[in-house]
């Protein structure tokens, strides 16, 4: 690149006169020079590009293109719009005012009901009953069968969790290749054995047996032990959580193998076996550290 020829800084030129200056600029096809305005020459209005830009076959196709969306739009069949409303999280009143606005704009399919929502829970509602303040599944088989799935209860996790407010127990597929399914969930009742023993009973664990995942407050009510600070608070082992001289010197632990009531803080009959108790990843990362 010659800058004498070729930048065009170099080849405009600036000229002093005294405290006078004036720039004799380049004559280069890519710019355009300023001129002087009056009120005999206006100051010019740049129409001629958007004109070019106008007529190029490249706006002419792109504009021909978005005519066609709007022309022919995509219209929303059922399944669609479910997996939207299920997407947005949105609820029956806000799920059918979305699809009547949608209806509004004529942006659903013919055969698509706006009102599908306000009965979408009829098909499961029959496997679910309420007792007091537990809202239960009353047949599981049932439910996986109007799911359309295979029932295998070695494939599934039961996760209990609580609160002050609330406990909910669900099932979870092994491998998380499968959704969740909800099987019961409480309201105002206190984090308790017997709280645990009735929500047991009412999903009918005793005939599938299924494998528990739990934090170690419910692990410890679901196997009789007394809660609060203990001094045999495991329910793998006889950890003694008093002897605090030997907490980093012995390593092994005697095994808890008898839930005796009244012995080694074992106050309740144990609702389940140690051996279907599974620890989540984070509860054991707690306790080694």
């Amino acid at each position: 690149m010659c800058h004498t020829l070729d930048c065009y800084f170099c080849v405009s030129h600036i000229k002093l006169c005294g405290r006078h200056r004036t720039i004799e600029y380049a004559k280069v096809s890519s710019i355009t020079q300023p001129l002087p305005h009056s009120s005999e020459v206006p100051y010019p209005v740049f129409t001629e590009m958007e004109r070019k830009v106008n007529k190029s076959p490249e706006s002419k196709q792109s504009y021909s293109s978005n005519e066609q969306l709007m022309k022919d739009p995509k219209l929303f069949e059922q399944p669609d719009l479910n997996d939207l409303v299920r997407d947005l999280g949105l609820g029956k009143e806000q799920a059918e005012l979305l699809a009547s606005r949608l209806q509004e704009r004529n942006l659903l399919a013919q055969g698509v009901k706006v009102t599908y929502y306000r009965e979408r829970n009829k098909r499961f509602s029959q496997y679910y009953s309420k007792q007091e303040n537990v809202c239960y599944c009353n047949n599981i088989k049932g439910l996986f069968a109007e799911f359309g799935e295979k029932y295998d209860p070695n494939e599934w996790r039961l996760f209990i969790d609580s609160n002050k407010l609330s406990l909910k127990a669900v099932l979870l597929h092994q491998g998380n290749n499968k959704s969740s399914i909800p099987l019961a969930y409480a309201v105002n009742m206190k984090e308790s054995y017997e709280t645990m023993a009735t929500l047991l009973k009412l999903i009918n664990y005793k005939d599938h047996e299924w494998k528990i995942s739990a934090d170690l407050k419910v692990i410890a009510m679901v196997t009789g032990l007394q809660q609060g600070y203990t001094k045999y608070c495991c329910f793998l082992c006889k950890w003694d959580s008093r002897a605090r001289d030997e907490h980093y010197v012995q390593k092994n632990w005697p095994d808890r193998e008898n839930f005796t009531i009244g012995q080694d803080n074992v106050k309740y009959k144990p609702l389940i076996s140690k051996n279907k108790i599974i620890l989540p990843p984070l509860h054991i990362k707690l306790g080694l550290f």
